[in-house]
């Protein structure tokens, strides 16, 4: 499934087994700003309890990686989940189209869910 958010457009890049069935990922900005910090949100809902997790993001212009966040965040339960990276892009970033990849991990390191999306500047 791909989705169109403003600029932004994403897709699952994960297995129909993962147990995080994403339902949104939104930029803020949308599309994001040279030289401005912006924030990733994915929301979903998780099949399974988990006692900790992390989401990793990492935006790319060609295969230049441009910055990379890594967050953690705590317990929950099966059900709605939402959560945030936030990256940024140095105010000389070329204009033209960019990479961002979304990977959300259990308490082991397990896959969770991938994301690929793009904008263009």
């Amino acid at each position: 499934m791909t989705t169109t958010a403003g600029e932004a457009t994403w897709s699952n890049a994960g297995t129909d087994n993962d147990d995080l069935i994403v339902s949104s990922v939104t930029l803020d900005p949308n599309p994001p700003v040279k030289g401005k910090d912006f924030t990733v949100t994915l929301t979903g809902t998780l099949r399974k309890a988990i006692t900790s997790g992390t989401i990793r993001t990492t935006v790319k212009f060609g295969m230049i990686k441009i910055d990379q966040d890594e967050k953690a965040f705590g317990a929950t339960g099966p059900g709605p989940i939402g959560c945030q990276g936030s990256l940024s892009l140095g105010s000389g970033a070329p204009s033209g189209k960019y990479g961002l990849i979304v990977v959300v991990l259990d308490q082991n390191s397990a896959e969770l869910a991938v994301v690929d999306a793009s904008f263009s500047l």
